[in-house]
């Protein structure tokens, strides 16, 4: 999911808290209403928020069956302080529930929004941020490099050095060890050093493998086989879902070159160029279809995403417009 969406997210679980503690609160309303009307992104938000509401509404009480039941005396007829008693026992259950529907329906937006970040930081060892770079200095003497919103875990043993990336880019340097081959898995594939130094991206379409230097196998795993690939300097390997794979070449001296902050684009869509953005941007990028389908050439700044927004958008004769302090969005003129 895109920052946009986990962005748009988060503010939805945060107006379940404000519209729960103040619904009469006729202004609040209308600062609702104009967040959710918007963008298509906070209707959608706010629809997988309130759908998780309603069910939690409709969910009876699990303490339903400790409520006291109804005795008949010895006679036969119901007792007098019996019914009082689950009268008054049922009316303060269902007080106490109607007033958790709001805290568990936000407990579940919360859920929603975070556990997969909740997931990915319980399994890395390493992880960045928007608009963060990290360098890591393992046991062995290699070198990693993490670009922004990234992470990895590490694993190594006296056979084997691993490494999982989970999510983002990372550009390795690794020390030679021919008792200790190092390998990378990311999302099907696997690979393993033969003396280099490379960078892997884990993309929505699949793992992309780039050899700045030296060799490096590639193969998949049990669930995504393909035919094992050598790739050597300036060699470049796209593995689709499926096993299929593109192979290319490219400029050694292009590759990892976010480390500098910068993007070289060839005849791409402009939403590859945003896509790169968003992990340098704290906020939303908005942008619309037909802008987002051009193609550019050209070199492009990663860490002044804002200012290379406004650059790209004034070439096509397009703007960009602060909707909030945290959403740019791109108009045609």
């Amino acid at each position: 999911m895109s920052n946009e969406y986990d962005i748009a997210e988060d503010e939805a679980a945060n107006w379940v808290i404000a519209l729960s503690e103040s619904p009469n609160d006729l202004s609040q309303q209308e600062r609702f209403e104009a967040w959710l009307s918007a963008s298509a992104i906070n209707a959608e938000a706010w629809a997988r928020t309130e759908f998780v509401y309603a069910r939690i509404a409709e969910v009876k009480p699990t303490t339903e069956a400790l409520w006291p039941q109804r005795k008949l005396d010895s006679m036969g007829e119901t007792s007098t302080n019996q019914d009082e008693l689950r009268t008054n026992t049922e009316k303060k259950n269902l007080f106490c529930i109607r007033n958790m529907i709001p805290v568990l329906a936000l407990a579940a937006c919360v859920a929603l929004v975070l556990f997969p970040s909740l997931k990915l930081r319980l399994s890395a060892d390493f992880i960045t941020e928007t608009a963060e770079q990290r360098t890591i200095d393992l046991e062995d003497g290699s070198r990693v490099y993490l670009a922004p919103e990234s992470a990895i875990a590490v694993d190594f043993s006296m056979n084997e050095r691993q490494v999982r990336l989970l999510k983002g880019d990372a550009f390795f340097e690794v020390s030679t060890d021919p008792d200790r081959p190092f390998i990378v898995d990311v999302d099907g594939a696997r690979v393993t050093v033969l003396g280099t130094s490379f960078n892997v991206h884990r993309s929505e379409e699949g793992p992309v493998v780039c050899v700045a230097y030296g060799r490096v196998k590639v193969e998949g795993d049990s669930s995504d086989l393909f035919d094992t690939e050598i790739l050597t300097k300036g060699q470049k390997l796209a593995v689709v879902k499926g096993g299929i794979t593109v192979r290319s070449e490219v400029s050694p001296h292009e590759i990892g070159l976010w480390r500098q902050g910068e993007l070289i684009a060839r005849d791409v869509p402009i939403a590859d160029i945003v896509d790169a953005l968003r992990d340098y941007h704290s906020g939303a990028i908005v942008i619309p279809g037909s802008f987002a389908q051009r193609r550019v050439t050209g070199l492009y700044r990663l860490d002044t995403p804002e200012e290379t927004l406004r650059d790209l958008a004034a070439s096509h004769g397009a703007r960009v417009s602060a909707m909030t302090p945290w959403v740019l969005r791109v108009s045609e003129k």
